[in-house]
């Protein structure tokens, strides 16, 4: 998760976590956000020879009653995995949690199962869930796919795999979708089996098609390798309202005007990330299919922000006009009903890389 300086914590040796658990445990902590990472060169068995420190972690961050947002995906060896689940199970504050791995697949037999899976059952406050792959990490999506419907108020759910290498099945993804009906937001940072049929399931659905689809889920994030996919699909859409393509991955640029070229019969989507994306580049014919957005749709709003293309200060100042002149249109008329009205004009919208580092959350 993206958080400012002063709630992030880097530990680099035992007194570092000494001090983050006295800061915890303190009357006067206000701390509501925290990311604890793990320093360079940090060995586990530093911590384990610090005695119960693991476990007084783990009860720190369990117990606090001010934390709303906790992320602790790449220190797991830091804590006791089962005792902070535990805690958890109970905890009524904590609103965005980001894991590993190895909290999915966590079990303890003396104390009954204090898994990541038990803690889903039980506390009903998390509204933000992201699990994280370590590599080298062997895990069944399916642990706890089935226990997210038990999350009432669970409107953002992160899946991250830094080892590209890995896959996971798309059936699998569905199930989740499909068990969890209150899903705004799904973010897909991994490449997994069967991407095309599963994006056709998320993207292809018309509302009120299907009473097990999940119609709340208006925003998708996943890499930028799979455009052609989404590109194929996306005239078909419905439900989603914002997509946003991730990731350093090359594709090639002619990917990118498809893509524009797909949007062409598609009134349901309002932002299209492409920030950061390398095949946005200073080609004649991306740049008249962003043109040709520009006037056939003035409700899309186009992320373009670190791309080759914005490093053109020409054909980058055209775009900014036009966005100025759209952001006029937009304040004129008000919400743009598509249904009833011809397109004449569209909305670029320029902001941040929407994700950053190795775990990125999108908790505040």
């Amino acid at each position: 998760m993206d958080l400012p300086t002063d709630q992030v914590r880097v530990i680099r040796e035992v007194s570092d976590l000494e001090k983050l658990i006295a800061e915890l445990t303190s009357p006067s902590c206000t701390l509501e956000a925290l990311k604890v990472e793990k320093g360079e060169g940090v060995e586990p068995l530093a911590f384990v020879e610090g005695g119960d420190i693991r476990e007084r972690f783990a009860n720190a961050l369990g117990a606090s009653i001010t934390l709303k947002y906790l992320d602790v995906a790449f220190c797991s060896d830091m804590l006791k995995v089962d005792d902070l689940c535990r805690l958890l199970q109970s905890n009524e504050v904590l609103k965005g949690l980001v894991v590993c791995s190895r909290f999915a697949r966590s079990r303890s037999v003396a104390d009954g199962d204090r898994s990541l899976r038990v803690m889903l059952e039980k506390n009903s406050t998390l509204k933000r869930l992201g699990i994280a792959h370590l590599v080298g990490e062997r895990w069944d999506l399916t642990e706890v796919a089935d226990v997210l419907g038990w999350q009432n108020l669970l409107e953002q759910f992160i899946i991250e795999f830094p080892d590209w290498l890995w896959a996971v099945s798309g059936p699998d993804i569905f199930r989740i979708l499909a068990v969890n009906t209150n899903f705004r937001s799904l973010e897909l940072t991994l490449y997994f089996n069967g991407v095309h049929n599963t994006l056709s399931v998320v993207f292809s659905r018309k509302e009120g098609s299907d009473p097990q689809a999940n119609e709340r889920l208006t925003r998708v994030v996943v890499p930028v390798v799979f455009v052609e996919d989404i590109a194929d699909i996306l005239p078909l859409n419905q439900t989603i309202r914002e997509l946003v393509l991730t990731g350093k991955q090359p594709v090639p640029p002619e990917y990118i005007v498809i893509l524009l070229q797909a949007l062409e019969t598609n009134n349901t989507l309002r932002l299209l990330d492409l920030s950061g994306c390398s095949a946005v580049q200073e080609r004649q014919n991306i740049y008249d299919a962003i043109l040709n957005c520009l006037k056939t749709k003035p409700w899309l709003h186009l992320n373009l922000q670190d791309t080759p293309l914005s490093q053109s200060e020409s054909r980058f100042t055209t775009i900014q006009q036009k966005l100025q002149q759209n952001a006029k249109f937009q304040e004129a008329f008000g919400n743009w009903n598509t249904q009833l009205a011809n397109s004449t004009g569209a909305r670029v919208f320029l902001c941040g890389s929407p994700r950053a580092g190795k775990c990125r959350s999108h908790l505040p």
